[in-house]
């Protein structure tokens, strides 16, 4: 017979197991894309703003250290979405938007729990929100400031 602190130690390490187990499945995420196209891009937006919906969207399984993300680009003054992606991948940084080198404002959503990509993709409205018809309040100050000051030299261009 084992003894019983033995057992404890035993039982204590199989329920840390199973833990990391089911942590390390990761979320069920939504999966997939925008391409603006055509004279007004409205083909294939219900995967930003309707993604549950969509014709083609699928349900995907995460795997750690992976997360359910949402990409979207936009033109250089940041008022069209270019491209829109939702998906499963490591994350490219923090939640919120960027100007990278270039002309292309990009912004990021990060997430964990199921089906949690599912919000409306036109990210520029959750995270600069004076940028289009949002309210969230939800963008950093810092970020809110970079992209004034990227979009003021945009406009000077």
């Amino acid at each position: 017979m084992m003894p019983r602190k033995t057992c404890l130690t035993c039982f204590v390490f199989l329920l840390f197991l199973v833990e990391v187990i089911e942590n390390a499945t990761g979320a069920r995420c939504y999966a997939c894309s925008y391409l603006f196209s055509g004279h007004d891009g409205a083909y294939g937006y219900d995967c930003v703003n309707d993604t549950s919906n969509f014709a083609t969207t699928s349900q995907i399984q995460c795997q750690m250290p992976r997360k359910c993300i949402i990409k979207a680009v936009y033109d250089k003054n940041a008022l069209r979405l270019l491209s829109m992606d939702k998906g499963c991948q490591v994350p490219q940084g923090e939640s919120g938007c960027v100007a990278p080198e270039g002309i292309r404002p990009v912004c990021y959503h990060n997430c964990d729990t199921d089906l949690c990509n599912s919000i409306d993709g036109n990210l520029i409205l959750k995270y600069v929100p004076y940028l289009g018809r949002g309210t969230s309040a939800s963008s950093s100050g810092l970020c809110v400031t970079f992209m004034a000051a990227v979009l003021a030299g945009y406009s000077s261009l």
